[in-house]
């Protein structure tokens, strides 16, 4: 990487391009290949899905580094909640605008109301059921999201890097329940990998980026997911480098500058050290 590209920010989803989306492996050589990007004079910044308490686990716990070791900016659920340039935890802000709050705490009580442990016992015990009406593809609720800090998480039990049709017919069902009770300032979006989220509408990743210090023409942005669209757009909108892992959407990958071999972290580090040593 020449001199001309230094003081880039490098900014990167978590799960499924970090780490696997069991957050169970993680290549050994990632953390290495981030301190040798500091040392040549970029910004590390994170953009995910995953709550503040989340993050700061993965931080902390699995990437063994202190919270402001990413200095650039950290967008969290989806473009809800941001942490500043500087990796500022304790001046952390919900974005997301209070209707829509008081909207996502009347959807978790429509949801809670229409649910349906599953009969197997071992899945209900772990918080795993399904909505009345809907197709009978077990779900929940993410834990730490029921009492919502800017968004809502449900989980698929059988997850899968593109959406099924029962993905899709879920997200409608889901999305009638809203209309069904006036709650017209969030939505159901489809994040991948087994994951619906309940957000703000007109809200993701890449909102107020340039608000909040980003400069997408200075980016270099590494995602996975459908919820990595918006934000890679924007970033190739303003002339940044968009990556995606082998486990991305193929619309990610067709607006991707390149795209790796492998999936996650392995994938991640390939397009890393490629960088690296140019």
């Amino acid at each position: 990487m020449s001199e001309t590209d230094k003081k880039k920010t490098f900014l990167f989803d978590v799960k499924g391009t970090l780490i696997d989306d069991e957050l169970s492996y993680m290549s050994p050589i990632l953390v290495e290949c981030f301190k040798r990007l500091k040392e040549r004079g970029h910004r590390l910044g994170l953009s995910t899905a995953q709550s503040t308490s989340e993050l700061k686990k993965f931080i902390v716990e699995d990437l063994k580094l202190d919270l402001d070791f990413f200095d650039a900016g950290i967008i969290l659920e989806d473009g809800h909640v941001r942490v500043p340039v500087g990796g500022d935890w304790d001046n952390a802000r919900i974005m997301t605008a209070g209707s829509a709050l008081d909207e996502m705490k009347s959807f978790t009580q429509v949801f809670q109301e229409n649910w349906i442990p599953a009969e197997d016992e071992t899945l209900a015990q772990n918080g795993w059921g399904f909505l009345k009406g809907a197709p009978k593809v077990p779900i929940q609720l993410a834990p730490d999201k029921l009492a919502p800090v800017g968004s809502v998480t449900i989980w698929e039990l059988d997850d899968a890097s593109e959406a099924t049709s029962d993905t899709v017919a879920l997200q409608n069902h889901l999305q009638i329940l809203l209309d069904n009770n006036d709650l017209t300032n969030i939505e159901v979006t489809d994040g991948g990998n087994g994951t619906l989220r309940v957000l703000e509408l007109m809200r993701d990743k890449s909102t107020d980026m340039l608000r909040w210090g980003f400069n997408p023409a200075q980016m270099l942005f590494i995602g996975n997911g459908n919820n990595d669209i918006s934000l890679a757009q924007t970033v190739s909108y303003f002339g940044g480098v968009v990556l995606a892992v082998k486990n991305s959407p193929e619309d990610l990958k067709d607006l991707a500058d390149h795209v790796a071999d492998k999936d996650a972290s392995d994938g991640t580090v390939d397009l890393l050290l490629d960088l690296l040593e140019r």
